[in-house]
């Protein structure tokens, strides 16, 4: 069955449900809302490919309840280049020094591509700070190509650079996810494992999550005391369906599924009030507190919130809101033509020196 005619057969149904009760509503949004992106992997692929610019990848297993499976990937400090290139311009690459070793980006229409080098670590190199990296919903570490640049930056900076694939998502195990309730202990079940291979003085610790992964970013650093400082990148501050322009948004970005979430006569209170407490049956969150926007009055640690104003995924709205809420410690920068993911590209001449000053800032955390 091809992709367009499994849609149409789930439009088909979906109509059907829509011409019926508010329950078939409800329990497709909470379907949507809650299912691992990956399907529901079983177990983590130990032969998973390590894109070049990463050092190695491993896996930690959280007892939970649930238990889940957690693949991560490491990146040590050493030297990195990040190459912006157009498309008018040559894209194979130069003769690399010895020990450098690069990944480009998908090319762009117009855009052309990124190119990430990395170098040699010096033996001996001692990390600054070490800095967890969260990737987006339905997205993955092996394959979303703006964490890449993002991440060489980091680790030239001096950080050891930590990217898990959230639970339910890309090559970690998981049924179901759960919007940053289960991800902040799983994050810190993972930094606990991270500080036990590197001896008991544990480095500043940081972390940066862009969309999904920003928002359960801002929850462990309301969970964790050893998270010293936030980048939030086009964060997003509330899942709650009861968020009907965010809920639609959403949906068009990231679900086949989502067509629906268009019928405003069809989304009514009703079914989003039910979906709601299905979500939180199925998950055991309370979704009123298990939030971006509820935990950030509890975060006590600088925030940096990078956000585009044209994101139609996670609005700016989000990100103000977000500011508002804790306004002594979010620092809130908009990018005025910025979109969900491609600002992270557009802007980066704007970003990385932002990121630069703020890893001096979460070093310098530890001397104080």
């Amino acid at each position: 069955m091809t992709m367009l005619s499994s849609r149409v057969l789930s439009g088909l149904l979906l109509s059907a449900c829509l011409v019926g009760a508010s329950g078939c509503i409800s329990n497709a949004i909470a379907i949507a809302f809650t299912n691992a992106p990956n399907g529901g992997r079983e177990a983590v692929d130990p032969e998973r490919p390590v894109a070049a610019i990463y050092d190695r990848s491993d896996e930690l297993e959280v007892p939970g309840p649930p238990q889940v499976s957690l693949a991560y990937w490491v990146m040590e400090p050493g030297p990195a280049k990040v190459s912006f290139i157009r498309d008018s311009e040559q894209t194979a690459a130069p003769a690399a020094a010895p020990g450098w070793r690069y990944v480009d980006s998908k090319e762009r229409p117009g855009k052309g591509l990124v190119r990430t080098e990395r170098g040699p670590t010096a033996p001996g190199a001692e990390a600054r700070a070490t800095v967890v990296v969260l990737h987006g919903w339905a997205s993955q570490v092996r394959t979303t190509d703006t964490l890449w640049h993002l991440s060489a930056t980091l680790a030239d900076a001096g950080c050891r650079v930590i990217l898990p694939d959230l639970r339910g998502h890309g090559d970690s195990t998981g049924e179901y996810v759960t919007s940053g309730f289960r991800e902040v202990e799983d994050l810190s079940a993972l930094l606990d494992h991270v500080e036990a291979q590197h001896g008991p003085s544990p480095l500043p610790v940081g972390v940066i999550g862009h969309s999904y992964g920003g928002g359960v970013a801002i929850q462990w650093a309301a969970h964790d005391s050893r998270v010293q400082g936030v980048v939030g990148l086009a964060p997003l501050a509330d899942i709650r369906p009861s968020m009907l322009p965010g809920v639609r948004a959403f949906a068009r970005q990231f679900r086949p599924i989502s067509w629906f979430f268009y019928l405003n006569w069809a989304v009514n209170q009703q079914a989003i009030n039910e979906a709601q407490a299905k979500i939180e049956e199925r998950t055991g969150t309370d979704m009123a507190t298990n939030n971006a926007l509820y935990q950030i009055t509890r975060v006590e640690v600088p925030v940096l919130i990078l956000q585009g104003a044209e994101d139609e995924a996670t609005p700016l709205e989000g990100a103000e809101k977000l500011r508002d809420a804790n306004p002594d410690r979010v620092e809130l920068v908009v990018y005025p033509k910025g979109r969900h993911t491609s600002f992270l590209r557009d802007d980066f001449t704007d970003i990385e020196p932002r990121l630069r000053a703020w890893v001096d800032g979460l070093a310098d955390s530890q001397a104080r």
